[in-house]
């Protein structure tokens, strides 16, 4: 029977368990919880202090992580116990719990803790901290109080209250493995909406100069595609298609970083070789170990119509002529940037005729895989190949050949693809009125320049087409300022050009230019157009009216 004393102790410690237990759902920080539970330790097993040894996974050593002396007094003194060393080391070694009356006289005392922390250990109590067989370290109490140490009566219940603290802990240690999974989560998040508006900007483009479609899938949250479009002052323009090599955040890092420096290489350098130079050397020094890009770069020269490309370890390009005959272009191709410094590239130039597009894409469509285990590169150049009238018609028709071939199976890969070439059609659509004439000349020199009409030769066709639209205002629209469209296309060695408006038609046999003998303001735009164009058509529809002028160049 248990004498009255026991019978107090047995109630205080089963107290404890049971605050203990209410401890492991009401505290959620590492800290406040460790201190709970030394506090309750001392309390309930009557100790001057407490104190929770935790194990390093990687190294095995424990690291004293919190120790308790009074009530207010809670310190995390940093001592760390190698492998096996120490009372702690021997209970965590041996997973079980021991009862120490006098610990000066125990030859696995570690002494050094006790010249650390200034405490004088005479007793202690310790036992292990483990779920199943998960190991976790030891927990202790030191010097009992109003006795002259501990008793085997109370490992039972200690090792019940250290079974409890294991559960605390590691439920601890779950939520905040949630939390991190959740911070990650949602930083990936945050990386993909940052990645999306990098690269679903739209990309620049200039009519009778150049233009390009892209598109970019990442397989995951984030990716290491990229690709960008950088136009020069003097017309021509430089892109790039790239993968950084890794998934996750540090690749879409490494992808941001480098879609950042590329307009500035581009910028201070003579041609796509001497960029990929400038980028690699750039990267190679502060590269993470183990990464790296691959890139290829190019350069349209605007006015020898012709296309500089070079690789860095980087799929074969596609050039697509206008008749739809496919091939891949062979690029010089080098190490990828951030392998090795000083690195050099080489280039290739292109002549690009009326309607050729170039077509850039990364491994992911080329290793994309069928449900026979096929891969996408065999099917490249039949996806690609086939008439075309944009690079977004051109781009599309590639995606849904790969979507086609890869079928239910998800992405392994991103999938990036960028095509683009020379462009040679403008559109715009104005208001109709003197105000606005202005900014159609500006368009009208570019477009003219672009398409290789001499500076004389464009002044009369600037002047042409102005008189052309000034009396569509003056006369079609009547004083009502309505819409008016004019396209500008190049086919061959002509240029087309289309007026359509929305005023009251007439008859075309009764559009006639006054006599020139009739010296007097106005009237003369009809000669004037006549003179210059080559072909001038004149036709009423259902709803105002459409004049085509045809320029051989």
């Amino acid at each position: 029977m248990m004498s009255e004393g026991e019978l107090r102790k047995s109630l205080a410690i089963h107290k404890g368990l049971v605050e203990v237990s209410c401890l492991i759902n009401s505290i959620m920080d590492h800290d406040e919880l460790l201190r709970a539970i030394l506090s309750v330790a001392r309390r309930v097993m009557g100790a001057e202090a407490a104190s929770i040894f935790l194990v390093d996974a990687k190294t095995g050593a424990l690291r004293l992580e919190m120790d308790a002396r009074g009530d207010e007094n809670y310190e995390q003194p940093g001592i760390v116990l190698p492998p096996g060393q120490g009372i702690a080391g021997w209970v965590f070694e041996h997973q079980q719990a021991v009862v120490i009356p006098n610990a000066e006289a125990d030859a696995r005392f570690y002494k050094a803790a006790d010249k650390t922390t200034g405490f004088v250990t005479r007793s202690l109590l310790c036992a292990p901290l483990r779920q199943g067989e998960k190991r976790l370290g030891v927990i202790e109490v030191l010097n009992a109080v109003g006795r002259e140490g501990f008793e085997d009566s109370d490992v039972e219940p200690f090792t019940a209250y250290a079974d409890l603290t294991a559960t605390a802990l590691e439920k601890l240690r779950g939520i905040e493995r949630l939390r991190h999974q959740e911070r990650v989560e949602r930083d990936l998040a945050i990386a993909g909406d940052i990645q999306r508006e990098l690269l679903g900007r739209g990309l620049p483009s200039r009519p009778g100069f150049f233009r390009f479609a892209a598109k970019n899938t990442p397989a995951a949250a984030v990716g290491g595609d990229f690709h960008g479009v950088f136009p020069r002052a003097n017309g021509d323009v430089d892109f790039v298609v790239g993968d950084v090599s890794g998934k996750g955040i540090s690749a879409s890092l490494l992808m941001a970083q480098t879609l950042s420096a590329l307009p500035f290489v581009f910028d201070a350098s003579g041609g796509p070789a001497a960029a990929l130079s400038a980028l690699n050397n750039k990267f190679s020094e502060s590269m993470i170990r183990g990464m790296f890009i691959t890139v290829v770069a190019g350069r349209l020269r605007c006015q020898s119509r012709t296309a500089s490309l070079s690789s860095a370890g980087h799929c074969r390009p596609i050039l697509v002529r206008a008749n739809g005959e496919a091939s891949f272009v062979a690029v010089p191709s080098s190490l990828p940037v951030g392998v090795v410094s000083g690195t050099a590239y080489e280039e290739c130039s292109i002549v690009l005729g009326e309607g050729d597009r170039l077509v850039f894409y990364t491994d992911g469509f080329a290793e994309s895989r069928g449900a026979g285990g096929e891969m996408f590169e065999s099917r490249l150049l039949d996806a690609a190949a086939g008439a075309h009238d944009s690079p977004e018609a051109l781009l599309e028709r590639i995606l849904e050949a790969e979507r086609r071939h890869r079928g239910e199976a998800a992405l392994l890969d991103d999938l990036t693809v960028l095509a683009g070439g020379f462009e040679w059609r403008e559109s715009l659509v104005f208001e109709g009125e003197a105000a606005a004439l202005g900014a159609v000349r500006g368009r009208l020199r570019d477009f003219l320049s672009a398409a290789g009409f001499c500076e004389h030769e464009s002044v009369r066709i600037v002047l042409a087409i102005d008189e052309a639209c000034t009396n569509i205002i003056r006369h079609a629209h009547r004083g009502e300022v309505k819409p008016v469209r004019l396209c500008m296309e190049r086919h061959g060695g002509r240029v087309v050009f289309l007026l359509q408006d929305r005023g009251e038609p007439c008859d075309p046999a009764l559009i006639q230019g006054r006599d020139l003998q009739d010296v007097r303001p106005g009237g003369l735009g009809v000669h004037i157009i006549r003179e210059v164009f080559d072909v001038v058509e004149y036709m009423p529809l259902e709803e105002g009216t459409r004049l085509r002028l045809e320029k051989r160049i």
